[in-house]
């Protein structure tokens, strides 16, 4: 008989013990699979998480890599839905080896845009720790994106590397991917597209409301690209080209309603340039037209 104090699993014959296992697993899984959408999406990853853990306290080997790197991967997206970043980046990398190990560059890249954008958006909120592991994924996302021929998917990583290497005070870098970014939507519209279907720039869960993937658009890519290269010119400091962009900016959101607020900081940063380069009169007429917007 089990002593005081020793728990099921220790005391649960072997073929018991795989049992509970591969049902702990298996219904992971399938809590996965159904997804965080509706009212029980959060109850679903929940649970799951639960399983995984309680399948992990086991100490049962997984039959394949593929096996491991499949609940590693399900555990971390589950987490960082569920607000457990820092637990979800390691089983996020853990399955990310598993899936290099196993030559499956596809599913390598998924996890490291989802490193990457997670560091991104939480960089843009103002966790300035996570700017740099921000740019260190999105570069390596990037790299296997051109790999595998994501054409879109190519532009939102330059745009999103050109708004990190800003935030880590590389003007050039900023300059040199919002460049990028900008000719990848060029050659994007010229295939007549006319919406970007990209990924939406945090993690998401198959069936998620949010996975259908917030399409940006590409006047909508641009107009971000041209603030932060404006911010990146200003910061070498190149008003003239801070300029070029501001004035681009300008024009865009002339053609939309209701920007009225976003074009009255725009003829204020305007006038900002302008008075830092001595010119008094123009400078003047920027902040008039601020004022009256």
């Amino acid at each position: 008989s089990a002593r005081h104090g020793d728990s099921e699993a220790s005391v649960a014959p072997p073929g018991d013990l795989d049992l509970r296992g591969g049902l702990l697993l298996n219904t992971a899984n399938t809590l996965i699979r159904l997804g965080s959408g509706g009212d029980g999406g959060p109850r679903n990853l929940e649970q799951a998480v639960r399983y995984y853990r309680q399948r992990e306290a086991l100490g049962l080997p997984y039959e394949s890599q593929d096996q491991e790197a499949l609940a590693l991967y399900n555990l971390g997206r589950a987490e960082s839905l569920l607000g457990d970043w820092g637990r979800a980046r390691v089983h996020l990398r853990r399955a990310r080896d598993n899936y290099e190990k196993a030559g499956a560059r596809d599913l390598v890249y998924d996890i490291s845009n989802r490193l990457h954008s997670v560091a991104f958006k939480r960089s843009l909120e103002g966790e300035s720790s996570m700017t740099e592991e921000a740019w260190l994924e999105g570069v390596r996302a990037l790299d296997l994106a051109k790999s595998l021929n994501l054409e879109s998917d190519q532009a939102r990583l330059q745009r999103q590397l050109c708004g990190t290497a800003l935030m880590r005070k590389d003007p050039e870098g900023s300059l040199r991917h919002g460049e990028e970014a900008m000719k990848r939507l060029g050659q994007i519209r010229g295939m007549k597209r006319g919406f970007l279907s990209l990924k939406v720039d945090f993690p998401v869960m198959d069936n998620d409301p949010t996975e259908a993937a917030e399409g940006f658009d590409a006047d909508h890519s641009e107009r971000i690209i041209h603030t932060w290269m404006a911010q990146a010119a200003r910061q070498l400091p190149d008003f003239r080209l801070a300029k070029e962009h501001l004035e681009a900016n300008r024009t865009a959101y002339g053609r939309l309603k209701k920007r009225e607020t976003l074009i009255s900081i725009i003829e204020s940063n305007l006038g900002s340039i302008a008075f830092e380069r001595g010119l008094l009169g123009e400078a003047e007429g920027h902040f008039v037209r601020a004022r009256d917007f």
